[in-house]
């Protein structure tokens, strides 16, 4: 029997995990892990964290903003999910700079993290702005998200400090890929 390589071990069965929007009948799923990818990282649960708790677990609300994507397993089995926003007139849009694409959200079920689902949702978010014909990707993470920014960085990520900003005393660190 042949042994899995150090890339298969690493990152994961990449090949059978299916990335597309999400369909209505997804929601409840991508809810529930959103709020415990998100609530898992926080030690202070305070009142801003829980607003936006709510907020994540809004995802037709998302959806009617902007495109929720989701990664699926064959067995239909909902792995992890990101809010791509192509349009700076969105409410989701984080930033107003002409031209760009964004993703926020992204979370990665506790049980699929490791197995490249996160790459796989990034990859999906850049090649989307890429066939918008955008000119850069501009993305926001805190500090404690070291695994999301290690995918980041992977990708070509650079730390663009004049894009930061601060919502009820939680700093968001601003991303950017040109494309």
């Amino acid at each position: 029997m042949q042994q899995p390589s150090r890339f298969t071990k690493w990152f994961g069965p990449l090949a059978e995990i299916e990335i597309r929007r999400a369909d209505p009948s997804e929601y409840d799923a991508i809810a529930k892990l959103t709020v415990t990818a998100y609530d898992v990282l926080e030690e202070d649960h305070s009142a801003a964290h829980q607003e936006y708790l709510v907020m994540l677990a809004d995802v037709a609300g998302r959806a009617a903003q902007a495109d929720v994507i989701v990664a699926v397993g064959t067995d239909g089995t909902v792995l992890g999910s990101t809010t791509l926003v192509l349009d700076t007139d969105s409410e989701m849009a984080e930033w107003d700079e002409d031209g760009t694409a964004g993703f926020r959200m992204l979370a990665v079920a506790m049980h699929a993290q490791g197995k490249g689902v996160g790459r796989k949702l990034t990859e999906h978010c850049i090649d989307a702005a890429r066939a918008a014909n955008k000119t850069a990707v501009l993305i926001h993470s805190r500090d404690i998200m070291q695994a999301a920014r290690h995918i980041y960085s992977g990708y070509g990520f650079v730390r663009h400090p004049e894009i930061d900003f601060e919502v009820e005393g939680i700093k968001l660190d601003g991303f950017r890929l040109a494309l």
